[in-house]
């Protein structure tokens, strides 16, 4: 793993949200008369499931990376192509070509045998490339992971699909 991004756990707004509308809805139920007991059972139910769906999302966050030295948030790109492009894959990095990489072949259908594995920074100024083969249930490196800085990253970016 590259060392020069680390993985952060954010607070999740949603699930803070469903915490309030969870705690609303429970109090909700001291509204009602003792002959409306259905409609209070009904609230307290729906009340418990919200606030443990606001619980669970609180608890696990919101994921994301971020480059150390700039700190701009890093996002994570997965390319798939066929397994006849990892020796031009490979030389396209080694060579910063990075205008080639839309001429590889893609991917057909669940036959991915190669997956470059990007990681751009939201500013541009920082990418990290590595090149995977499939063998038998898993990907393993094909290769050392590369970093680019600034021009480099930003040539990099300019080819990836769905990103400019």
């Amino acid at each position: 793993m590259n060392s020069e991004i680390v993985y952060k756990k954010g607070i999740s707004i949603s699930g803070i949200i469903l915490l309030i509308i969870g705690i609303v809805t429970v109090y909700s139920e001291t509204f009602f008369t003792e002959s409306q007991s259905s409609i209070r059972m009904a609230l307290m139910f729906f009340g418990a499931i919200i606030l443990i769906a606001g619980l669970v999302k609180v608890l696990m966050g919101k994921k994301y990376i971020v480059h150390k030295e700039s700190g701009s948030r890093v996002t994570n790109y997965n390319l798939f192509f066929d397994s006849n492009e990892i020796n031009r894959l490979q030389n396209i990095l080694d060579g910063k070509q990075f205008d080639s990489i839309p001429k590889l072949k893609p991917a057909d259908g669940n036959k991915a045998g190669v997956k470059l594995d990007l990681f751009i920074s939201d500013d541009k100024k920082f990418a990290a490339a590595q090149v995977f083969q499939f063998i038998p249930f898993k990907y393993e490196p094909a290769g050392e992971q590369k970093i680019f800085y600034d021009n480099d990253a930003q040539l990099l970016a300019n080819y990836i699909p769905n990103q400019k």
